[in-house]
């Protein structure tokens, strides 16, 4: 019962936000927050500017060529890898990315999907 209720309210939530299913995204089922294009631990930990620098990296980097940079507030440095580009619900710019850091000595990896909004912000794609 309890599973039932609550695959109905992801399927709310769903129809309510919207996203890229159907265009090759994975899952696709729902967007995330623009503040954080990348999700988990990495994205949490990243500063206004290296959130720009994903940005900039989905906006004009080629497909397989790593953006990589270090970042100005912290000792961390990324890698940000456009993997793959797609037309999403409505026509939007879909990119699959990779982003690799090195944080504190720890190197941390993730695979992400993000589509490009008409006021020309990037919405990560959550599964």
């Amino acid at each position: 019962m309890r599973a039932s209720i609550m695959a109905a309210a992801l399927a709310a939530v769903t129809l309510l936000l919207g996203g890229c299913a159907g265009t090759g995204g994975p899952g696709g089922s729902s967007y995330g927050s623009a503040e954080q294009i990348v999700p988990g631990a990495i994205g949490q930990q990243m500063s206004a500017q290296d959130r720009q620098q994903v940005r900039d990296a989905l906006e004009r980097g080629a497909n397989n060529q790593p953006v990589s940079w270090k970042s100005a507030q912290s000792r961390a440095e990324y890698r940000v890898t456009p993997i793959r580009s797609f037309a999403g619900d409505g026509g939007a710019r879909c990119r699959d990315f990779d982003t690799q850091t090195t944080i504190d000595g720890r190197y941390q990896k993730i695979r992400a999907t993000a589509c490009r909004r008409s006021d020309g912000s990037w919405q990560p794609v959550l599964d």
